[in-house]
């Protein structure tokens, strides 16, 4: 089996608007890490699939579910390091690098800070506190990198949690080992704000983080985000 440094594992649905652009982004913004790029489709009902082979990534399928995607990418992938990523993010330039060099400095697990693609004020200050290495400040839109071996004695991600997967990792991984957030911004959209409103949609998600924190059930919070977002 070929051997990268870097597995990138992308999850999608229905991103045909979208994984071109990321794919093209991963290689014009590599600083030249070894890398596959992975992408594990959940049942595509558009060209998701044909644009990422057409891009030369490596396309697997999956039930439908991030938890369950990512884990079949891990699986697939053959890199030393994983980086879980989302569709409609704009990695920085040389993130590769960045992965590389945290890893090398101990770090065997960490995400990037993030900001919204938006000039609204509130997004811009939750974005912002995403620079700060506290789990209340974490989500999958920051992307996460772990190493195959620390990922593996996690236990990985587990697939009942349909939403807060990588909240739910995270508490497995940092045990493991130590946790950093690189100070290198990556750009995720604000879709899912355009549908629900910007504030009634923080609101939930508000609520959400709240309910989780206090111990709610995880069909507790899928049933308040299917009543509530969509």
């Amino acid at each position: 089996m070929i051997l990268f440094e870097l597995s990138i594992i992308i999850p999608v649905l229905n991103e045909e608007e979208n994984i071109a652009t990321l794919i093209d982004l991963l290689h014009e913004r590599s600083y030249g890490i070894s890398a596959e790029i992975i992408v594990v489709d959940g049942g595509s009902s558009d060209r998701t699939m044909e644009i990422s082979l057409s891009k030369n990534a490596t396309v697997i399928s999956s039930a439908k579910g991030r938890p369950m995607q990512m884990n079949k990418g891990a699986e697939r992938a053959s890199g030393k390091i994983l980086w879980f990523l989302h569709a409609d993010s704009i990695p920085p330039v040389h993130y590769d690098k960045f992965i590389l060099e945290a890893v090398q400095s101990g770090y065997l697990s960490g995400c990037f800070r993030m900001q919204f693609q938006t000039s609204n004020l509130l997004l811009r200050f939750f974005g912002w506190l995403t620079r700060f290495n506290s789990e209340y400040c974490r989500g999958g839109d920051q992307s996460l990198f772990v190493t195959a071996d620390v990922f593996d004695k996690s236990g990985k991600y587990n697939e009942q949690y349909l939403i807060f997967e990588d909240n739910e990792i995270l508490p497995r991984i940092k045990k493991l080992c130590k946790f950093k957030v690189i100070q290198h911004t990556l750009f995720t959209s604000i879709r899912r704000y355009r549908d629900n409103g910007i504030y009634r949609l923080q609101y939930r998600f508000m609520r959400l983080h709240t309910m989780y924190r206090r111990g709610a059930t995880i069909d507790e919070l899928l049933v308040y985000y299917k009543k509530h977002v969509k």
